[in-house]
């Protein structure tokens, strides 16, 4: 994706200078002119759009990341929020019950103490008469003073887990409120993330939309420029002006001889390789060989953009990799006219035009053909 990015911002820097070299050929008017600089003007605004918008879809990414992080955290959040609702429910049952114990003991207590402070003499003087020793009364007044002493111990026990469970409960609802104070917190940071992811996508889909309204203008001038290019080429062919070509087949990249693969060549292929590859720099104008006619111009998974030309007699042209190229099918074409410019569309791993030709349908050496 980065890569394609990358591509077709290099394609749009060049363009201008593809329109600008394509005057070397055809001496166009003031008309010609005015489009090459709209395009200019485009390609330098699509420039300044594609690294906003990569800009804003990398923002977009963070923001839609931390969006993402708050929402795990939120929902962790209502998670504890849940537990903590349920253990104060259990710790208000496990209160309630302890305060009931707490008030029973108390009420049997005060019941005890009063019938033994009321009834103290009279109990007494059973000790006396009906103990059958010294030993047996003074363990039965052990046995009172046991009971007293046993309903202070389990009151004060009672008591003090009344109060353990008070102090849990007043520790779990502090711990509730912070964990909803946190939650209202959270949801007001999603809010503020999601309202600005929306401007962020709303951004977005602004600068593709005026990407997209300026590739249609740009396609536009392009065509108004090539309808400009006919007409001169008809004008010239009607006055007699036209450039003729010394040999059928002309050098398709004028200025630019080296080989960096020749026909044949098998180095990191699969099979002999069926043309020639010219290098050149990104823009370079791309000629016909020969006067023919355009067969075929698109854009091809492996070929980049990629032109077909018919010279007649069963012998067709091919041209590929080029950035863009300035020809339709149906086109009729002369020698050393341009057809494209170099590029580095397809597969390909530098800026190069293959060249071939076949005879029949079958791929032939080039260079029985060319310089």
């Amino acid at each position: 994706m980065r890569k394609s990015k990358t591509m077709k911002r290099t394609l749009c820097l060049f363009l201008c200078f593809v329109l600008v070299a394509s005057m070397d050929y055809y001496a166009m008017g003031d008309n010609g002119a005015s489009q090459r600089k709209k395009i200019l003007d485009i390609q330098n605004q699509n420039e300044s759009l594609e690294n906003k918008k990569d800009s804003a879809e990398k923002e977009l990414e963070a923001i839609n990341k931390k969006l993402d992080d708050f929402g795990k955290a939120l929902m962790e959040t209502t998670e504890k929020l849940r537990k903590k609702k349920k253990e104060i429910q259990a710790n208000q049952k496990k209160l309630a019950r302890a305060k009931k114990k707490e008030e029973k003991q108390y009420e049997d207590m005060k019941l005890r103490i009063q019938y033994m402070y009321e009834n103290g003499d009279m109990q007494m003087i059973d000790l006396l008469f009906n103990s059958s020793s010294v030993s047996d009364m003074l363990s039965k007044a052990e046995y009172i003073s046991h009971i007293s002493e046993y309903d202070r111990e389990m009151f004060q026990k009672l008591s003090d887990t009344r109060k353990e469970i008070e102090a849990i409960g007043r520790k779990l609802d502090a711990a509730k409120k912070k964990l909803e104070n946190l939650k209202k917190k959270q949801k007001k940071s999603i809010a503020a993330m999601k309202n600005l992811s929306e401007k962020k996508e709303a951004e977005i889909k602004l600068y593709k939309g005026q990407l997209a309204q300026n590739h249609v203008d740009e396609k536009a001038l392009i065509n108004e420029i090539r309808s400009i290019i006919q007409k001169e080429q008809a004008e010239q062919k009607k006055n007699g002006t036209e450039d003729k070509m010394s040999t059928p087949h002309a050098w398709p990249l004028p200025g630019h001889t080296y080989l960096s693969s020749n026909w044949g060549d098998r180095a990191g292929r699969k099979a002999p390789h069926k043309g020639i590859d010219i290098p050149a720099p990104i823009g370079t104008p791309i000629v016909a060989s020969g006067a023919g006619t355009v067969i075929w111009a698109y854009n091809s998974k492996s070929a980049g953009m990629f032109v077909g030309i018919s010279h007649g007699g069963g012998v067709v042209t091919e041209y590929m990799h080029m950035m863009a190229f300035v020809v339709a099918p149906g086109d009729k074409v002369s020698a050393g006219q341009t057809i494209g410019y170099v590029g580095l569309t397809g597969n390909t791993t530098g800026p190069h035009l293959h060249f071939g030709v076949k005879v029949n349908g079958i791929n032939v050496n080039p260079h029985m053909y060319v310089g």
